[in-house]
């Protein structure tokens, strides 16, 4: 969901399904998350997100509607979590183990250029 703020009401806007939550416990239950590239409104969000058993980071584009600009990163062994936009780069990471938020074990992370 992308919520923002036109001045006077919040307007809000279905960009696309995060997937399966993942976690052992139901208060670890945790979806891959979202990131905007700047804090200024700019029609960009990067996704980690689940499809059918296979994980994936993506960026997506608003020009009148939300579509998915490209795939940056798949996975079906290890969720795909916490994009994050440095500079001119994105950080991910790939987790083996979650199960609490002070239980994570094992994954990498990744460091990539996303254009």
């Amino acid at each position: 969901m992308y919520v923002e703020w036109d001045g006077s009401q919040w307007n809000a806007e279905s960009v696309v399904a995060a997937g399966t939550r993942f976690g052992y416990t139901a208060a670890a239950n945790y979806l891959g998350g979202a990131a905007f590239p700047s804090g200024t409104p700019g029609g960009v969000i990067y996704l980690a997100r689940e499809d059918s058993g296979e994980w994936f980071v993506e960026k997506w584009e608003d020009d009148g509607g939300w579509a998915k600009a490209e795939t940056i990163a798949t996975s079906t062994g290890h969720p795909l979590i916490r994009p994050w936009p440095v500079g001119d780069k994105l950080t991910f990471a790939a987790v083996s183990t979650y199960a609490d938020y002070d239980t994570w074990t094992g994954g990498n992370t990744y460091i990539v250029d996303p254009t």
